[in-house]
C-alpha cells in the first residue's frame, strides 16, 4: 500500500470526460512513487487504453527523481478509452519507460488491458456549447440599456425617430381633410 502518494485527475469522475486531461501527483518518496522499477532516475505517467500502453512520457515531460510532484496536462484523443493510469520510469532520458510488467505504481485501475474502462474521452461538442456566455450577460445588458434610456441624449434621438413616422401620418390626415376637386 502507498499511503504517501497523493493523486487527482481532472475532469474527476468516471465515464465520458473532455480532454485534456490533468494527472496531479505527489509523494513523500521517490521509492513510493516507482515501487515497480527501482532504480531509475526519471519517471512520468503512462495510460492504458484497451490493448495499448500509451507514455506521457520522453525526454521534455520525463521529471528528474528528485521532484516529488508534478501536474500532467495530457491531450488524449477523442474516443480513447483508458482501463489504467500508473506511474512509468526509465532510467536516463534516452531509455524508453518500463514494460507494463514493469512499472511503478497503480494510480487508478489495474494495469490490466482488458480491465474495466475508467474514463472515456469525447467530444467537447457533446456536452458543452461552441462557446460560453457568462451568468452576467442579461444583467449586463439590461443595466446597459438602462444607462442609456436614462441619458438625455439618447431620449431625444428616439423622441425624434419615433416622431417622423408620426408626422408623416397626420400630414396624410390633413390632406385627407381637403376636399377633392
Amino acid at each position: 500500500m502507498f499511503g504517501a502518494i497523493d493523486y487527482s485527475r481532472s475532469p474527476s469522475g468516471s465515464g465520458d470526460i473532455l480532454s485534456p486531461v490533468s494527472f496531479s501527483v505527489s509523494a513523500d518518496d521517490f521509492s513510493e512513487l516507482t515501487a515497480g522499477c527501482i532504480p531509475s532516475d526519471y519517471w512520468g505517467i503512462s495510460y492504458l487504453e484497451k490493448d495499448n500502453l500509451i507514455d506521457v512520457f520522453g525526454s521534455d515531460t520525463a521529471i528528474v527523481s528528485s521532484t516529488l510532484s508534478h501536474v500532467f496536462s495530457v491531450d488524449i484523443p477523442i474516443g480513447k478509452e483508458i482501463t489504467a493510469v500508473a506511474i512509468n520510469c526509465a532510467d536516463n532520458l534516452n531509455n524508453t519507460p518500463r514494460s507494463l510488467d514493469n512499472y511503478g505504481v497503480d494510480l487508478e485501475g489495474h494495469g490490466d488491458p482488458e480491465g474495466s474502462i475508467i474514463f472515456t474521452i469525447i467530444s467537447a461538442s457533446y456536452s458543452t456549447a461552441m462557446f460560453e456566455v457568462p451568468t452576467t450577460t442579461a444583467s449586463d445588458l439590461t443595466a446597459n440599456i438602462t444607462s442609456q434610456l436614462g441619458d438625455t441624449g439618447t431620449l431625444a434621438l428616439i423622441v425624434i425617430v419615433a416622431s417622423i413616422p408620426l408626422a408623416f401620418y397626420v400630414i396624410k390626415k390633413i390632406i385627407g381633410l381637403v376636399p377633392k376637386k
